[in-house]
């Protein structure tokens, strides 16, 4: 198969699905150009043309399957499984201290797979599901959340949006992974 020239992925920089697709990127020491995409959905819309990957979060090693995976069509070509460690931080706009914590604001998965953590360490907090960790990330820095929000992110989500991480590894598990799929659309 012809390497495609664009990848689609579902989320933004920052996201799990964006540490995935340079993982896979390093691994086939390919430099495509990565095309952010709010949704699964519009993965699969900008790969119709044929001329790009998708890379969709499947399965997690804690919460199970991922919602987004059900819109990946039954044609689709597996290229390959991208497996990554899943480090999920808590992090704040700079000056937010951990107690004045009131909301996590995350993707449901994330709160699932930090709910030992939010419940011994947090348990005053409401738990407040978003579409996407790094779009949660990029909100609270853009001041479209509360002051006293924290949100739970990769790493990179808060180098990207200058947040400060202020508890790291809070997964419940050590082990947490994520199963990617890298795919194109067959006959397309």
């Amino acid at each position: 198969m012809k390497p495609a020239q664009l990848i689609a992925v579902c989320g933004l920089p920052g996201s799990f699905s964006e540490v995935a697709a340079r993982e896979y990127l390093t691994q086939v020491g390919s430099d495509h150009e990565l095309r952010y995409c709010s949704t699964a959905a519009e993965v699969v819309a900008t790969m119709q043309d044929g001329a790009a990957l998708g890379v969709v979060p499947v399965e997690n090693s804690v919460a199970g399957k991922v919602g987004e995976a059900e819109a990946i069509p039954a044609d689709a070509k597996h290229v390959q499984v991208v497996t990554i460690p899943v480090r999920h931080q808590l992090m704040v706009k700079p000056g937010t201290t951990f107690e004045s914590v009131r909301r996590v604001v995350s993707h449901e998965q994330a709160l699932a797979q930090c709910a030992t953590f939010l419940r011994e360490k947090l348990p005053q907090a409401e738990q407040v599901p978003y579409p996407d960790t790094a779009q949660a990330a990029k909100d609270l820095a853009a001041g479209k959340l509360e002051p006293t929000d924290a949100v739970i992110a990769s790493e990179r989500a808060a180098q990207e949006y200058g947040l400060e991480t202020i508890r790291e590894h809070i997964q419940d598990d050590p082990e947490n992974r994520t199963r990617f799929l890298v795919f194109a659309l067959s006959g397309r």
